[in-house]
């Protein structure tokens, strides 16, 4: 995992994407906990689940800390999150997965 710099001047109303489609497979960001452990910030840090269209899994990221968005260069076979707290983008290299 790589950390690149901070975006603090993005606007407050940007909502980032939770979820990413291709052809051949989807991914969402789950955080597996209830919105009240949220809200406490009680969450585990959360995982990036893929899975096919058949909705079989095919790979689960689990990121190293509290990120509430990520998005999938399939190309440079690479996962972007940004880290919640620092706004530092995180860089995850995933050639080994099968996508």
């Amino acid at each position: 995992c790589m950390a690149y710099g901070s975006n603090a001047d993005w606007p407050t109303y940007w909502k980032p994407p939770q979820h990413y489609y291709r052809d051949n497979f989807f991914a969402a960001l789950y955080f597996g906990c209830t919105l009240e452990e949220f809200d406490s910030d009680m969450c585990p840090s959360p995982s990036v689940l893929l899975f096919d269209w058949d909705g079989h899994p095919i790979a689960r990221v689990d990121l190293p800390s509290l990120s509430y968005a990520f998005d999938i260069d399939v190309k440079r076979q690479t996962l972007y999150a940004v880290d919640a707290m620092t706004d530092m983008i995180l860089k995850f290299d995933i050639s080994n997965l099968p996508i």
